[in-house]
């Protein structure tokens, strides 16, 4: 029993021992810093800003102002030509010296009218010339454009690579078809180009001329094909 009561005042004196300090009060007149976290009075901005004044708004049935119109840029002043250098001259091609414009028919179409695969026809009522014995020749027009295979099928050997062109004149008939069909003219002479396009013509699709909106089926139309290096364009 002695034991008993000599282990619990052993055990009252350790936790007295390990028990904290009292807190103690610090008295705020000796050493203790106060702080304020919101000053007492405002402190006035060194430079205040002006408030912006609103913009009256204009009153209801007021007219504004008008806009102010930009001045117009000048216009650029039209480029002269460029000199001809001294000692340049010109040269008329061989055959034109004696050649008159004023004297072309009206409607005779341009160098260049003639249709080719891939491009595109000129106005079916002009006039394209006349052959021997023949009506009118008219520029044509086509409906189907043929293909590269159609034409290259006609191609002689030696001419695979051949660049140039062929013209010929056909007879229009029925559905499109040409008949009748010549070798007009080639490029190079003599090359053959033209019996090319003669004979893959069964297979062209040509509209007839177009005379006051009438088609002429039986007029004479002329058709040119070129070719660069065996490729009809």
């Amino acid at each position: 029993m002695l034991l008993v009561v000599i282990l619990h005042v052993l055990l009252l004196l350790l936790l007295w021992k390990l028990a904290p300090s009292p807190m103690r009060i610090l008295d705020p007149k000796r050493g203790a810093i106060e702080v304020r976290l919101l000053p007492n009075e405002p402190t006035p901005s060194p430079n205040p800003q002006p408030r912006e004044k609103p913009t009256p708004e204009p009153a209801a049935g007021a007219q504004q102002p008008p806009a102010p119109v930009p001045p117009r840029a000048p216009a650029p002043a039209p480029s002269s030509p460029p000199p001809v250098p001294k000692g340049y001259s010109f040269k008329l091609m061989e055959g034109m010296e004696k050649f008159d414009l004023s004297q072309l028919p009206r409607g005779t179409p341009s160098a260049g009218t003639d249709l080719a695969a891939g491009a595109s026809g000129a106005p079916s009522e002009l006039e394209g010339g006349k052959i021997p014995g023949r009506e009118r020749l008219f520029p044509a027009q086509w409906q189907r454009k043929p293909t590269r295979a159609e034409l290259s099928a006609y191609l002689p050997r030696g001419l695979r690579a051949a660049t140039g062109w062929g013209m010929i004149a056909c007879r229009t008939i029925e559905n499109y078809r040409v008949d009748d069909c010549e070798e007009l003219e080639q490029s190079p002479a003599g090359s053959g180009l033209a019996g090319a396009v003669r004979q893959a013509a069964w297979q062209f699709r040509v509209m007839p001329p177009r005379v006051g909106g009438r088609p002429l089926v039986g007029a004479w139309v002329r058709i040119r094909i070129d070719y660069t290096q065996g490729v009809p364009e």
